[in-house]
Parts: structure tokens; C-alpha cells; sequence
């Protein structure tokens, strides 16, 4: 296996100083994809996020290095604000990714993403043992303009029972440059559903996201708004 350069680890140890996340592709919020990307060999991206609504506020990055077009590292790091209370909290998550089909070749694609999470809040230690397990599958359905995409997994935070997560995504062009997405997932009792826009500032290289959420937790439902940067093969 490839291993990253030296530089790359280097952006890698950096963004852990910059930071109950759902684990995903963007523009996505819970939807991991299998759709592999075939230039995707030996490249860096990274992705930052900003989103709110009235239960919190939270800011990610994101550093993902894919191996090759099937296989991929991610560590995400999020700092979060819960309006109700003010309070702060940091998460940190790291994925491995394995997909074991080309979807430009057959038409569909499939894999398993792993990722551990730990976390913490103000005034309290940092606390591991988050996971998840999830299988992604993803159909082409329009010779790479149109996916549509569906998760089955497992997950767990901290402190909390095991839940199941469901995940159903659709994307697809619309536009030069443009691209609308949605998706709706379920985790336990929580519930999300997001939509919104993507616009390659340049193509294939810097995309502006711009979305809106509908989220149910703890009986709790709330709208809000979702921003997003990302730069890819760099």
C-alpha cells in the first residue's frame, strides 16, 4: 500500500489542532458514498463546513488522502456551541474506507467505511469509544451525472447504546458546474433530512455548498442552514 508523503501527514497533525457527528461524504451530512472516483490516486482534499439551527451551531474540516480510487482516509474535526445552554463541545473522527468495485465500470459500486470518534466538552476529558459501520451502495443513473445512494450500518457514540443507521441519498447535475443533492438518514431516534446545492467554483477542484437541514433529536425538530468549502486533488 502507498503510503501518504511525509508533507501530507504533516496537514494531517495540523487539523487535529483546529478541532455525535454523522459520518459522511460531502456535500452529504450522513450519506457515505460508493462511487469511486477514478483520478482519485495518491490526492488530498480538504473540506470545511459551517452550519446552524436553533438546538446548536457547529464548524468542521475535513482532510481526506485516497490511496486510489477505492481506497480512502478521512479525519474530521468539529467544534460545536448547543444554543440551549452555551455549551461547547469537539469531536474527532477518523475513517477508513475500502470500496471493491469501479461504478464507472459496472454501473454500481459497494464497500464498507469504518470510522472511531472521540470526544468532549467544556471543562471534561477527551472520551473515545464512538464507532460506526456502515455499508454504502451506490447506482449510477446517469452515466455519472445521476447517483443515488443507500447506507446500512451500525453506529455508537460515547456513553450510548448501539443504534442503526439508514441513509438515502440522490445527487445529480443539473446545470454546468451545478449540481443539486438531497438525502434523508435516520440514527436511533434522530432524524435528518438535507438539501441544497453544489457550485464548482472551478471544475473538479473547488465546490461551494450551500443547503438546507430539518433535523429531529430528543423530540426536538429544528431548521437551519448549511455552508461549505472544499478543494479536492490537491
Amino acid at each position: 500500500m502507498t503510503r501518504p508523503p511525509r508533507g501530507g501527514l504533516f496537514v494531517l497533525l495540523w487539523a487535529l489542532w483546529l478541532g455525535g457527528a454523522w459520518a459522511s461524504d460531502r456535500p452529504f451530512l450522513a450519506v457515505s458514498t460508493a462511487a469511486a472516483e477514478e483520478d482519485d490516486d495518491q490526492v488530498w482534499s480538504l473540506q470545511t463546513q459551517a452550519r446552524g439551527d436553533r438546538i446548536d451551531r457547529a464548524h468542521s474540516v475535513a482532510v481526506e488522502y485516497a490511496v486510489d480510487p477505492l481506497q480512502s482516509f478521512q479525519l474530521e474535526l468539529t467544534r460545536s456551541r448547543r444554543r440551549a445552554d452555551a455549551e461547547l463541545a469537539w469531536s474527532a473522527e477518523f475513517e477508513v474506507k475500502q470500496l471493491f468495485n469501479h461504478i464507472a465500470r459496472d454501473g454500481w459500486g459497494w464497500g464498507v467505511s469504518l470510522s472511531v470518534e472521540a470526544g468532549k466538552k467544556s471543562g471534561q476529558r477527551w472520551r473515545g469509544g464512538g464507532w460506526s459501520a456502515v455499508l454504502p451502495v451506490s447506482l449510477d443513473l446517469a452515466e455519472g451525472t445521476g447517483l443515488a445512494h443507500l447506507d446500512l450500518g451500525l453506529t455508537r457514540e460515547a456513553g450510548e447504546d448501539r443504534q442503526r443507521l439508514l441513509a438515502l441519498g440522490i445527487e445529480g447535475n443539473v446545470a454546468p458546474r451545478t449540481r443539486l443533492f438531497s438525502e434523508w438518514a435516520r440514527r436511533g431516534d434522530e432524524r435528518l433530512l438535507h438539501a441544497g446545492v453544489r457550485y464548482w467554483l472551478k471544475r473538479e477542484r473547488i465546490a461551494l455548498d450551500v443547503s438546507w437541514t430539518h433535523r429531529r433529536i430528543d423530540g426536538s425538530r429544528s431548521s437551519g442552514w448549511v455552508m461549505g468549502l472544499a478543494w479536492y486533488d490537491l
